[in-house]
Formats: C-alpha cells, sequence, structure tokens
C-alpha cells in the first residue's frame, strides 16, 4: 500500500508508528549528535529546533481550531460558531461539501498569512538571533548555511499544516501518520548521512528542508487523494473565505495565547540556559527536554486518535460514554508514557559517558520527568474542554508561562539547569496541574469510583 492512500485500518497502529518514527528521529540521532558533534554545535542544534517552535506560533491557535471544526462537520454540523457547539446538525450522511469547502478556503487565505509571518521571523530574527550566538573559532557560513536551510524547512512543514488539520479532523488519522512516518523518516535518514559524512549542522539543515517539502508535498497529495476532501478542495476555490476567517480567529487567537505559554513553559528554557549558563550546558538540557518532549509527544497519540470521537460524544451529548474516552486515553497515555520514561532513565544511566556533552543528573532527569507527567495530565483534561469549542484557560496559561520565565531567570543564576526544572514544576503545580482535570470532572460528573469502577471494568466504565 502507498504511504499517502487512505485506509480505515489499524489507525492506532499507525498513529503509533508515526510516533516512533518521531521518537527515532529525536532520539537515535541524539547518541551520533554526541559523537558527531562539538558540545557547542550541539548547543546551536537545540536552538535551531527552539527559534523554529517560536515560529510555529504564528500559527496561533489556528491548527487546533480547524481539526475541531473539520470535526464538526463530520459530526453533522450544518454551520459554524465562534464558541460553544453548533445550533443545527444534519444526519451524518449529509455532510456539507459546502461547509468543508468554505473551511478549505479559509484555511488556504490564513495559512498564507501564516508561512509569510514566519519566513520574517525565521529568516530575519532567527538568524540575527543564531548569528550572536556563534562562538569564537566556528565558521560563522556553516552555520548560517544550516540555520538557512532549517529555516526553509520549517516555513515549508508550518505551510502545510493546514492539511494534516483537515485531515485530521475529518477522521483520516492513518492518513496522517503515514505522511508523518514518510516526512520523519526522510529526516531520519537524510540526517544521519549527513552526520556520518561529517557535514554535521549543514547535513541537519539538508535534513529538515527534505523533510518539510516532503510534508507538503505528502498533505496535498492526500487531500486530492481522497473523494470528499478532492471535491470539497475544488469546490473551495470559487469560494471566499474571509468570512469563516472572521469566525475561526475568535477561538484560534485563545488557542494561540495557550500554545505562546506553553512554548514559554517548555521551550523558553533553551534560550535561558544558552544565554546564563553557556551553549554545553544547554546542549546538555536540550538532550534532555527532547527524550521528555518525544515520550509526552507518544503519548498525545492516543488523545489524538480519540479527539473526533471527542468531539462527536459532546455533540451527541453522550456523556456516559465521553466518560470513558476520557479516562481510556488518560490511562494509556499516561501509561505509555511513564514506560517509556523508566526504558530512558535506564538507557541514559548506563549510555551518559557516550555524549560529547555533559548531561543533566539522572535525578534531575527524573523530576522533570514527572513534571511532564503531570503537564500531559491536564493538557488532555483542557483538550476535551477545548472541544466543545470553548477556551476558558487562556488567562490562566499566560500567567503560567509568563511567570514561568520570570522565576526561571531568577533560579538559573543560583540553581542553573535545576532552577530552570524547578520553575516550571512550582508554577505548574500551583494551578493548572489540578484546575483542569477538576474542571472536566465537575462538568461530566467524573468521580473517584467511576476510575475505579473503570479499572475494574479493564476500560470499560458501564456493562
Amino acid at each position: 500500500m502507498r504511504l499517502c492512500r487512505y485506509s480505515d485500518k489499524n489507525p492506532a497502529a499507525w498513529g503509533y508508528l508515526a510516533q516512533t518514527v518521531n521518537l527515532s528521529a529525536g532520539l537515535i540521532l541524539l547518541p551520533i549528535l554526541g559523537r558527531s558533534l562539538s558540545a557547542e554545535e550541539i548547543g546551536l542544534w537545540f536552538v535551531f529546533n527552539s527559534v523554529i517552535g517560536l515560529a510555529h506560533l504564528v500559527d496561533f491557535g489556528f491548527q487546533p481550531t480547524i481539526v475541531r471544526n473539520a470535526a464538526f462537520v463530520f459530526s453533522g454540523a450544518s454551520s459554524f460558531k465562534k464558541t460553544g457547539l453548533p445550533t443545527a446538525v444534519v444526519s451524518h450522511q449529509k455532510q456539507s461539501q459546502q461547509l468543508l469547502a468554505e473551511l478549505i478556503a479559509s484555511c488556504r487565505l490564513i495559512y498564507r498569512w501564516v508561512a509569510g509571518v514566519s519566513a520574517v521571523v525565521l529568516f530575519g530574527a532567527g538568524t540575527a538571533y543564531i548569528s550572536a550566538l556563534v562562538p569564537e573559532g566556528m565558521s560563522s557560513l556553516n552555520i548560517n548555511i544550516a540555520w538557512v536551510l532549517c529555516a526553509l524547512g520549517g516555513v515549508v512543514t508550518i505551510s502545510s499544516n493546514y492539511m494534516y488539520a483537515l485531515l485530521h479532523g475529518i477522521n483520516r488519522y492513518v492518513v496522517v501518520s503515514k505522511n508523518t512516518v514518510l516526512s520523519r523518516g526522510v529526516m531520519l535518514i537524510v540526517a544521519g548521512i549527513g552526520l556520518f559524512t561529517g557535514c554535521g549542522l549543514v547535513g541537519l539543515g539538508v535534513a529538515v528542508a527534505l523533510s518539510g517539502i516532503c510534508a507538503r508535498w505528502a498533505g496535498n497529495r492526500a487531500l486530492h487523494q481522497h473523494r470528499i476532501t478532492r471535491d470539497a478542495f475544488h469546490l473551495s476555490l470559487a469560494v471566499d473565505g474571509r468570512e469563516l476567517s472572521v469566525t475561526l480567529w475568535y477561538n484560534a487567537c485563545r488557542l494561540g495565547l495557550v500554545q505562546f505559554s506553553t512554548f514559554l513553559v517548555q521551550r523558553c528554557s533553551v534560550f535561558i540556559a544558552s544565554s546564563f549558563v553557556g551553549l554545553k550546558a544547554a546542549a546538555g538540557y536540550g538532550v534532555a527536554t527532547t527524550i521528555i518532549l518525544v515520550l509526552a509527544s507518544f503519548a498525545s497519540v492516543v488523545a489524538q486518535l480519540r479527539m473526533p470521537r471527542i468531539v462527536g460524544l459532546i455533540v451527541e451529548g453522550d456523556t456516559d460514554s465521553l466518560k470513558s474516552v476520557y479516562l481510556e486515553t488518560l490511562f494509556l497515555g499516561l501509561g505509555s508514557y511513564f514506560v517509556g520514561l523508566i526504558v530512558l532513565l535506564a538507557t541514559v544511566v548506563f549510555g551518559a559517558g557516550y555524549f560529547n556533552v555533559p548531561l543533566i543528573p539522572v535525578w534531575q532527569l527524573a523530576l522533570l520527568g514527572v513534571i511532564y507527567a503531570l503537564e500531559i495530565n491536564h493538557t488532555i483534561a483542557a483538550n476535551v474542554i477545548a472541544a466543545s469549542n470553548s477556551i476558558p484557560f487562556v488567562v490562566p496559561s499566560v500567567v503560567s508561562g509568563l511567570a514561568t520565565v520570570c522565576l526561571g531567570f531568577i533560579l538559573v543564576q543560583e540553581f542553573e539547569i535545576f532552577g530552570l526544572i524547578i520553575a516550571q514544576g512550582l508554577v505548574q503545580i500551583a494551578y493548572n496541574n489540578w484546575k483542569w482535570p477538576l474542571v472536566v470532572s465537575r462538568i461530566y460528573g467524573l468521580r473517584w469510583e467511576d476510575v475505579f469502577r473503570f479499572v475494574a471494568g479493564r476500560g470499560k466504565l458501564y456493562g
């Protein structure tokens, strides 16, 4: 079967395979990076990734908003609303091609601007920042070439995000997963060849650029291969997407602020580390956060697979089934995360001497793992809340992000990398870690006995 072809078979298996390739791209490269690059080059590589992650924020919440609204269309909605559930619903057999065409037209319009702004961020501010970080004795030309290639891959990838959001929202997660396997596999293979042949950061830049081009090509091909999206895409060429763009912006801007806050919590610490404790220490911390973020991404597959189903259950008002899906998502997501965390902690214990860069102590890595487990728990709860087209966690997220950065600036000067870790943990446990799981429990009447009944029923809450 060709990679970009639609198939309903084994969505979970393909989802985990896609994240395994993501896991491989992040983790298999780590020991190769550790032997092929200097500590300063490794530090720059993690700064590259953080700057590209910053540029992804230009998306500003449109991607999850598109997923949710595409899921509304395929749950029977006949109109979009700025907030709340759709008021008019048609039968599932009469899904509105016109509505989907309006959504696609709006997506194309929005992402022209998104890609343009991200290009300015990466090639403008990003280039200036990277140039200022280059240590004496390193080749500025090679580093700038590597960065331009990475920036190109970032812009192309960002421009294709709406394609995968549409496919995800209409429950074509298998296609999304196959294309992820393809693009990330290209990145892993090309990066490995580049590092083994001594191309260094330039080889990594070529890998990122080719991966982005591959993702764009595969996403466009997938949209045109499936009959529903192909017909809607052609219909969208005659549709003005500006009016719907305003509707989408209402909640997208709120999710964008949440994503920006998440970036501050999870990624801004790399900038702080590189500025206050040097590129070598930032490289060690970058390795640790890469490991944890990859595991968290792997755990998120469960939530991603179930999001269209969750939206459908909310539209239908099936609270009992929704509680079962929510608990299943938590157990599978956190369970897979902790299994991976234990394996990786053991790997770091026995393989720390392999790297050219000093890793953070294992106990700090374990603490970081627990902090991200709590993050996964409240993020899943927040996604369930957002599935009803309501975003009540904007202000707490922004406050938490800013507080994490400010506390990180203070503590890093006294405790170095450990200060960045405890800053994130203290701020999140003060509110977000417990608030949003509690909100979900209250909205849907979820009690402790439901959790025990779910476990006793081996994944079934009722019956």
